[in-house]
């Protein structure tokens, strides 16, 4: 009975880790065609984004679907921890989707791992992150 339980519990966390996502580059024009973003599970309001980024053309953009922030206090977690940052220009955690955005300058590599690490310590997972040129 145990090794059934020990197989069960090795196959649900292998097939966790081959859901979660890696970091992947896509245009950010072609999720601006509809009201919300929607591209495996990254959900962003277009208004929200169009206003969050309007102030920083020629950066970077990064938006991490994140699992387990269900609260206020979750939320603003996340936003102080990245407003730490110096590299960071501006942050947006948004509870109704599940999403960070994060403006980075066009000069600094994003570091993904860094990112997941951040909310991590928040006390919540990343699911998927997304990196667009704005």
């Amino acid at each position: 009975m145990k090794i059934i339980f020990i197989i069960l519990m090795l196959f649900s966390s292998f097939s966790y880790a081959n859901s979660v996502s890696e970091m992947s580059s896509n245009s950010l024009d072609s999720f601006l065609q509809d009201e919300i973003i929607d591209g495996d599970k990254l959900k962003v309001y277009k208004k929200k984004l169009s206003k969050f980024i309007e102030k920083f053309k020629g950066a970077q953009l990064a938006i991490a679907d994140v699992n387990g922030m269900v609260c206020d206090f979750c939320a603003r977690g996340i936003e102080k921890t990245f407003k730490k940052d110096i590299n960071v220009k501006n942050v947006d955690v948004d509870l109704d989707s599940g999403t960070v955005m994060i403006i980075y300058p066009s000069s600094v590599d994003i570091d993904v791992e860094d990112i997941k690490q951040k909310i991590l310590m928040n006390g919540q997972n990343v699911l998927k992150v997304k990196i667009f040129g704005i």
